[in-house]
């Protein structure tokens, strides 16, 4: 059945009408689990997406939220400030003279080179008994005459989550920050020494009835509609939501762990992997994780550290073989750990033209079982911003007893991001 059939009956725990009141749906693609319309009204594309992957919208996860959602957003609006390039270089063959209007938009540094300036208009967690929903409004472009603006519902299910998105494109910009700064020039002592009063002032929402065609205001107005306690999307049934600190056990890798906010466990079903493999993702203003946590128990054992620095080398280098580019992989023995034999590895790598960036500890237990803890994210993030937290999810470690069961048939090992893409 095809995603729009499902929304309306409810079928997936949520039931919602996606077009703009009093306006036709023009569809533009469907599946059974994506959907792409045009809604004329807004003037704007939307999306529904039914992603197999959990989002974890709990009390635990509010404090780091912001935080998380803003860095994510300023790697997707550099990715698209340095995806022009490459798009720039095919038209200088078939219209030069466009390229060269693009290369005057892109040619600097991105606005978010800029600490002070976020792309990120606004985030918060809407309550919609039985359950939550994700609520964000972001840029991914902003440039003189390019302007992308993206507005978002996201919400757990019971498999998996729902993504319902709105994307308006302007190509005539600037007028509202303009319109609104002449008041701010003309009561000003002196209009040349004004300081900036900052992005937020010009995006609040109080001047949308001022501006109803630009596409802050669109887009704002689409998701009020969706949000709408009335017409809006009704929730039926959503999962619980998951507990401050809680301990997860992973028994196909004998293991329990205590994760960082976020972060929800992913069947086999969803993410096919090694027996002894188990996986954990993050979910941000993507369908696809963000973030994703591996615990595997390995078949290997080791005497001391040098195998097993030579075991970490030769499985993450031949990540190379399997998609990654530009894989560069720096192990040691990790003398000072709870482990008498244990090393730490980092990883860089580009994957479907993104980097990406893994930290790895791999260890052996006290009775020669040999496990390996790792976590995968953004390359926009640097390593040592992400050490605490992994610092702490490895120190949660614990072993698991776990009765023998017959295994199902061995899958081979994949490593996560082809996991992920393959979805």
């Amino acid at each position: 059945m095809l995603l729009h059939d499902r929304l309306r009956a409810g079928l997936l725990g949520v039931r919602v009408q996606l077009g703009t009141e009093g306006t036709t749906l023009e569809i533009v693609d469907q599946g059974p689990r994506h959907l792409r319309w045009h809604d004329p009204e807004l003037g704007a594309v939307g999306m529904a997406a039914h992603s197999p992957f959990p989002l974890d919208l709990s009390d635990a996860r509010r404090p780091t939220l912001r935080a998380e959602l803003e860095a994510e957003a300023r790697a997707i609006f550099e990715r698209a400030h340095a995806a022009n390039a490459t798009q720039r270089a095919a038209l200088e063959h078939t219209d030069p003279e466009r390229a060269k209007a693009e290369a005057a938009l892109f040619d600097r540094p991105p606005r978010t080179a800029d600490p002070s300036w976020s792309p990120m208009v606004e985030c918060e967690l809407v309550e919609r008994e039985p359950g939550r929903v994700l609520r964000t409004l972001s840029r991914i472009t902003y440039e003189p005459g390019h302007e992308l603006i993206r507005g978002q519902l996201a919400l757990p299910l019971a498999q998996g989550h729902l993504r319902l998105s709105l994307i308006h494109r302007a190509g005539l910009t600037g007028f509202r920050e303009s319109a609104l700064s002449v008041p701010l020039l003309e009561a000003a002592e002196d209009p040349a020494a004004m300081e900036h009063p900052g992005q937020p002032f010009y995006d609040d929402p109080q001047h949308d009835a001022q501006f109803p065609q630009h596409g802050l205001s669109c887009v704002r107005r689409g998701l009020s509609a969706w949000l709408d306690p009335d017409d809006g999307l009704q929730v039926l049934d959503t999962p619980p939501l998951q507990a401050t600190g809680a301990r997860v056990e992973l028994p196909t890798a004998a293991s329990s762990i205590v994760p960082p906010p976020g972060f929800l466990f992913v069947p086999r079903e969803v993410l096919p992997m090694a027996p002894t493999l188990a996986s954990l993702v993050r979910i941000g203003l993507e369908p696809a994780p963000d973030s994703m946590i591996d615990v595997w128990r390995l078949e290997q054992r080791f005497r001391g550290p040098g195998g097993l620095r030579q075991f970490a080398d030769q499985t993450l280098r031949g990540w190379s073989e399997e998609g990654a580019e530009e894989v560069q992989v720096h192990s040691e023995v990790a003398s000072d750990g709870p482990h008498a034999v244990a090393v730490r590895s980092q990883v860089s790598m580009r994957t479907q033209s993104e980097p990406r960036h893994t930290l790895v500890y791999w260890f052996v237990d006290d009775d020669g079982e040999s496990f390996r803890v790792s976590l995968g994210f953004s390359g926009a993030i640097a390593f040592e911003d992400q050490r605490p937290t992994f610092d702490a999810l490895v120190s949660s470690w614990r072993r698991l007893a776990v009765e023998p069961t017959p295994e199902p048939e061995p899958e081979p090992e994949r490593s996560w991001w082809r996991r992920l893409f393959s979805k």
